[in-house]
């Protein structure tokens, strides 16, 4: 057989069970058959750099929230309570923001009540 020939084959589906042999040449292969095949590939390959890019932008603003959450963490660890955090959502990373956020808000409370005390400590003196 010819080293660009194909053996192919093919079963009947009647109950006779008639087997029937069939060869293609590879040089009778169009070239749209190749084309085709070209753009599948290419439409797999753009399909998953946009995949690839939509979910790094979901990470990307995900991940903003935790990056900021860290910053505020970071400056109440030096004594500042003015900053505060904003998510929008509802999965875990926007349920730390809203404790952090109510923890905050507890502790300023608390630290207001110090200094009203202290001030009334020290005119008491």
């Amino acid at each position: 057989m010819d080293a660009n020939k194909v053996l192919m084959k093919e079963v009947s589906s009647n109950s006779s069970g008639i087997v029937s042999l069939t060869t293609i040449d590879l040089n009778d292969l169009e070239l749209p058959a190749l084309q085709t095949s070209l753009y599948i590939a290419g439409l797999i390959i753009l399909c998953a750099i946009c995949s690839g890019i939509i979910i790094y932008l979901i990470f990307a603003k995900k991940l903003s929230y935790l990056v900021k959450n860290s910053e505020v963490v970071e400056a109440m660890s030096k004594g500042i309570l003015s900053q505060k955090t904003n998510s929008y959502s509802l999965d875990e990373i926007g349920l730390i923001s809203v404790s952090l956020k109510s923890f905050i808000e507890s502790l300023q409370k608390l630290s207001k009540r110090v200094r009203t005390h202290q001030k009334i400590w020290q005119s008491l003196r």
